[in-house]
């Protein structure tokens, strides 16, 4: 894909994204791991919240996948992705464990990948990104292009929104030292 695809992608409406979603394939994890993608927020909310825009990377603790989130600046979908508060040293935050979905959810097509970030232990406790749950799927079978679909845990999922992960760069990261190697 394309950025213009990636940029076309984004501006769909949710039952469009609905159905890239129901037709999307299993990410692979290992063929996450050790990249970062950007991160666009589909839906009305993050736009209004000024957090359309954010970078996921993925990387593992010990064996175990997981990943994490990272602002950037809020200059547009065409505009570069650059971490706060420095892209060489962006501050990482709302962290996740990285698993194959047990059984469908929400809607999400068998084997898709799982981000829990109430399963975390670098998130505090009372943090709101506790809620988070996600979802992701290829886009067309591209392991550079993903759909997320985004949900709060209140002991019923509640839908949030789309966003889209589009490879951006390879990164080293251990985030048990949280220090770059």
């Amino acid at each position: 894909m394309t950025e213009h695809d990636f940029e076309e992608l984004a501006r769909l409406s949710r039952s469009e994204h609905d159905a890239i979603f129901q037709a999307g394939d299993p990410p692979v994890i290992d063929e996450l791991v050790g990249f970062d993608f950007c991160g666009w927020n589909c839906s009305l909310l993050p736009r209004l919240g000024g957090f359309q825009k954010f970078v996921k990377g993925f990387g593992r603790r010990g064996d175990a996948p997981e990943g994490w989130n990272v602002a950037t600046i809020q200059n547009g979908i065409d505009g570069d992705w650059l971490g706060l508060p420095a892209d060489d040293r962006p501050r990482r935050f709302g962290f996740y464990t990285v698993g194959p979905t047990r059984e469908p959810v929400a809607g999400s097509p068998s084997g898709s990948l799982f981000l829990d970030y109430g399963a975390h232990p670098a998130n505090p406790r009372l943090d709101p990104s506790r809620l988070l749950r996600d979802v992701l799927v290829k886009v067309e079978g591209d392991p550079d292009l993903l759909l997320g679909r985004a949900h709060l845990d209140f002991g019923a999922w509640v839908f949030a929104g789309y966003f889209l992960l589009a490879r951006r760069r390879e990164i080293a990261f251990v985030t048990a030292a949280n220090a770059v190697v």
